[in-house]
């Protein structure tokens, strides 16, 4: 299923986020909000192995319009320098009220396993309905009179390629979100098997056992909360290089956490070090944002954030069977180690960025193109 979900991401990704660039914001959102509110809602309607594969192609699609289209919209709202701030704030706010859906998720949970899809489902369908009547946008495309659909496209592709060929930090950046994504596939996919195979989960007050995947999730955001604020009032975001050594100290510590996850056989040392993965994943994503935001061309916008999310995509859909492999050939402890692994070059590329920049502060800026 999880490679099922990316695959429709990844084919999904770019072009969305083109027609984002090409069109509206607003819309590209809106729709995202509606095909996922569909896809939920399939996914609890009709809870069977293949109605629950279209629930997540149908998710995945809504996730893609959305992706990219709200960041650029935020840009577009308030400016880039304010934007960066207010990306760690909204990370912020999203974990809060994860906390808030948690509870509400396990109660309706324990009532049926449909009731926390249909919910969802409602939810999304509401903020499609509250945009569309209360929100507006003030992005205007740059069009030629006249310009058909394929033209626009065209020449939105060209100018995000001709963006990528002039920074090549992009370029590195995003085989950093490559690996990422690869890192982040074996996690997610196997984090609960290695619960449930390795250890035994003790007696929550008598709750029935699945409440203590909400302590998992919750302790993440917990911690991840205060990362984020740490991160929020220690690290100037209009600064490359401290957003750079965020960014390193960030996914070193993803990294042990998972390496530590994966063999141990102690439950509290197992606990800490997935709050400390989640905790750090939460805090990953924002900087990253606000690092492949910085001085881009508000016309295309959504479409180099869309394009990271698909290099994210690809990671994930061509590395997540393979260390699915090395779960059911060697142990799950490997494979989740293995994905650590993937971390280590993204540390390198982050470092190398860090030592380039404070080249150009001593030396002044490269000229190089």
């Amino acid at each position: 299923m999880g490679t099922v979900l990316e695959g429709a991401y990844l084919l999904s990704e770019l072009p969305t986020g083109i027609l984002a660039d090409s069109y509206s914001r607003r819309w590209s959102v809106i729709i995202g909000m509606l095909f996922t509110a569909g896809g939920f809602a399939l996914w609890g309607a009709i809870p069977v192995f293949e109605s629950i594969l279209i629930a997540n192609v149908i998710w995945a699609i809504g996730e893609a319009f959305v992706s990219g289209a709200w960041e650029a919209w935020i840009t577009d709202e308030v400016g880039e320098s304010a934007a960066a701030p207010l990306y760690l704030r909204a990370k912020q706010l999203r974990m809060a009220f994860a906390l808030v859906g948690l509870p509400l998720a396990i109660v309706l949970a324990l009532v049926s396993l449909h009731l926390p899809f249909l919910v969802s489902a409602s939810i999304y369908l509401a903020i499609a309905i509250f945009l569309i009547a209360a929100v507006k946008e003030s992005f205007i495309p740059t069009r030629a009179p006249g310009a058909g659909f394929i033209s626009v496209l065209k020449k939105t592709v060209g100018e995000t390629a001709k963006a990528f060929r002039g920074r090549r930090l992009l370029l590195l950046l995003l085989v950093a979100a490559m690996l990422f994504g690869a890192a982040s596939e074996g996690f997610d996919r196997l984090g609960v098997a290695t619960w449930l195979q390795k250890l035994t989960l003790p007696e929550l007050f008598g709750l029935d056992p699945i409440a203590w995947f909400a302590v998992f999730s919750a302790g993440g955001i917990i911690i991840g909360l205060g990362v984020t604020e740490i991160l929020k009032r220690r690290v100037d975001v209009g600064s490359e290089r401290g957003i750079t050594i965020a960014l390193i100290l960030v996914t070193s510590a993803l990294a042990v956490a998972m390496a530590v996850f994966g063999p141990s056989e102690l439950f509290w040392l197992s606990l800490i070090a997935m709050w400390t993965a989640h905790a750090m994943r939460n805090a990953y994503d924002p900087l990253f944002l606000v690092w492949i935001n910085r001085d881009l061309d508000p016309q295309i916008c959504a479409t180099v954030i869309s394009a990271f999310g698909q290099g994210d995509a690809i990671g994930q859909v061509s590395m997540g069977p393979i260390i699915g492999w090395i779960g059911v050939a060697r142990s799950l402890s490997t494979a989740i180690v293995t994905s650590a692994a993937f971390l280590i070059p993204s540390i390198g590329i982050f470092a190398m960025a860090s030592r380039r920049q404070r080249d150009q502060t001593i030396d002044g800026p490269d000229k190089s193109p």
